[in-house]
Formats: structure tokens, C-alpha cells, sequence
């Protein structure tokens, strides 16, 4: 291979980089191509490509797998270093200059449980946008109230207005260890009629008290007694009653589950099939707004934050 001079350092070799930190990153020609939305065939001519440019080998290539030579760790860890400092100092460029109010309608668990503890990163990056944030679960007029942005949970059809799915749902019965010993619950939900069930008395607009219990037994065959136990007006509710011993909660996973990983709270039926509710997170503005560079800031953001492949 001939040897690179300093001054070689072109924009060939730059646009080569890219493939080849992809390939080294999943170790894989194919799913580089994936990725970077090109073929195999490409992948690996742009790389060989890479190789002749710079002077030495990137992968040693064997039958059915890559690994990176000596120089190949080297260069990649230098160039996803670059790749970094790039990416922040383009955000950084983007952000310059945005400030403003962003208005913001959440239901108040997912405010509470997930979306909360996760706007300091935003504001890190956007430190002149700043919220006025109104926590509810009914739908929002466009139309007549102040409202930028609104996170819904429910089916995603919002005629007239424009939508991102930001998450799916998966609904889990939780109480504390000690009340499923209490009640005899490990692995016998039909141990459900004879204690407490906590309520989320609308889980969603025009939701009925006993919306996700009822979904979440038809799922799984139980003949459940669904009237008996304690309604609350917010999801948070029900399961900090749980928490504190009340009786079972239909939890969301996306907003339990830090409970569930430190053990304040256990699923005691775990070997029971999961059952993903009918409703699940979507991110929602009118038509008109959505371009907006504030409200596109925050949707970007949003999305990315819960899919780094955004």
C-alpha cells in the first residue's frame, strides 16, 4: 500500500471514515450497509478503498468475521472521538440564538415518572428555551388554548393534527413483596378477588375506571372481580398506593420501571404472558407548528432521546 502524506487527508478519505466507523463499530460489512443506507459491496470497496489511502489494514478478515487490527483500534477510537466533536459543535451552532417559551401538555404520571428527570438534559443543550408545562390527560385545542406541544397516550388518531409515536406501553399488575406474600399471589392471579385492586379512574380520555385492569385480564383469560378496590384520578396514584401497601395497581412499564428494578414494587405474576396496552405515547401539534424551530428543537430531542437511532 503506498504511504498518506499528512496533506492527503482529503475529502475522499474523510467520507470513507464514515463507513469504516460504522463497520467497525457492529464488526460487520452488511450491517454498515444497513446503517448507511448502502450495499455490502460498497461498504467493503470503500474501505479497502480507506485502506490503499492510508497505508495499512483496518480489519483482518477472516470467513465469517472482521477484526480490527492494531491500527484499526487506534484510528477508530481517534475517529468516533472527531465524529463526536463534530456532532456537538453542529448542535451547538443550530442552537445558537433559539430561546423562547415552549408550552407543554403531558398527562401528570408520565410528567412525574419519565419526562421530568430527563428535561435537564434538554435544557443543557437549549438553555434559552424554557417551559410553561400544563400536566392533564385530556385532549388539547390547537385552536383556542396556548399550547405548543401535547404528549398523548392513547391510539395515535388525531385527525387534523400531526403525530410521532414516541413509545409503546406494556401493562404490569405491581404491589410490594410483602403484600403479594401477604395475599398468597406468586404465580395465582386468581388471588385477585380476594384483595384491593387499585384503579386509574380515566386512564385516558373518555377511558372508564377499570379501563386497563379489564384489558389486562381479558389478555390474560381471568375472571376478575374489577369493582372492588380504590379508584385514583392519576396513574402516579395508584401506584404509590401500591407502593404503600394498598392493594395492586395496573403499572405502566415506561413509568415503573425504576420501581420495579430497585424492588419497591415486584410483578408477582411474571410468568404470565406481558400484555402491551392499546394505547401508547405519541408526541402532537397542529399542522401549522410544526416546523416551528423551537417546537422542532424539542421534538427532535424528544425522539432522539428515546430512540438514539433517530
Amino acid at each position: 500500500m503506498a504511504n498518506l502524506k499528512p496533506s492527503h487527508l482529503n475529502s475522499a478519505v474523510l467520507a470513507n471514515l464514515q463507513c469504516f466507523s460504522s463497520a467497525a463499530k457492529h464488526l460487520s460489512f452488511t450491517r454498515a450497509a444497513d446503517e448507511l443506507n448502502l450495499t455490502q459491496g460498497a461498504i467493503s470497496q470503500r474501505i479497502r478503498k480507506l485502506e490503499e489511502q492510508l497505508g495499512f489494514a483496518l480489519f483482518l478478515r477472516y470467513n465469517r468475521r472482521l477484526q480490527l487490527t492494531a491500527e484499526g483500534e487506534r484510528l477508530l477510537i481517534q475517529t468516533n472521538n472527531s465524529l463526536t466533536e463534530l456532532d456537538n459543535l453542529i448542535r451547538d451552532i443550530h442552537t445558537q440564538g433559539l430561546a423562547g417559551e415552549l408550552s407543554l401538555s403531558t398527562p401528570p404520571s408520565f410528567a412525574s415518572e419519565w419526562l421530568l428527570e430527563k428535561l435537564a438534559d434538554f435544557s443543557q443543550h437549549f438553555p434559552q428555551i424554557f417551559f410553561r408545562m400544563e400536566t392533564h390527560s385530556r385532549l388539547v385545542d390547537f385552536f383556542s388554548e396556548q399550547i405548543d406541544l401535547a404528549i398523548y397516550y392513547g391510539q395515535g388518531e388525531y385527525p387534523g393534527l400531526v403525530c410521532w409515536h414516541l413509545m409503546d406501553e406494556q401493562l404490569i399488575p405491581v404491589c410490594t413483596p410483602e403484600f403479594a406474600k401477604k395475599y398468597d399471589l406468586w404465580s395465582r392471579p386468581e388471588q385477585l378477588n380476594h384483595c384491593h385492586l387499585l384503579h386509574d379512574a380515566q386512564a385516558w380520555p373518555e377511558a372508564g375506571p377499570y379501563s386497563e385492569w379489564s384489558y389486562w385480564a381479558e389478555r390474560q383469560s381471568l375472571n376478575l372481580e374489577l369493582k372492588q378496590g380504590h379508584c385514583f384520578d392519576k396513574s402516579e396514584h395508584a401506584v404509590k398506593a401500591a407502593k404503600a401497601g394498598l392493594g395492586v395497581a395496573i403499572g405502566r412499564k415506561q413509568l415503573i420501571e425504576k420501581y420495579l428494578n430497585n424492588g419497591e414494587l415486584i410483578n408477582p405474576f411474571d410468568g404470565l404472558p406481558s400484555v402491551l396496552s392499546q394505547q401508547n405515547y405519541y408526541l402532537v401539534t397542529h399542522e401549522d407548528r410544526k416546523e416551528q424551530p423551537i417546537i422542532k428543537a424539542f421534538r427532535e430531542w424528544l425522539l432522539k432521546i428515546n430512540n438514539p437511532l433517530f
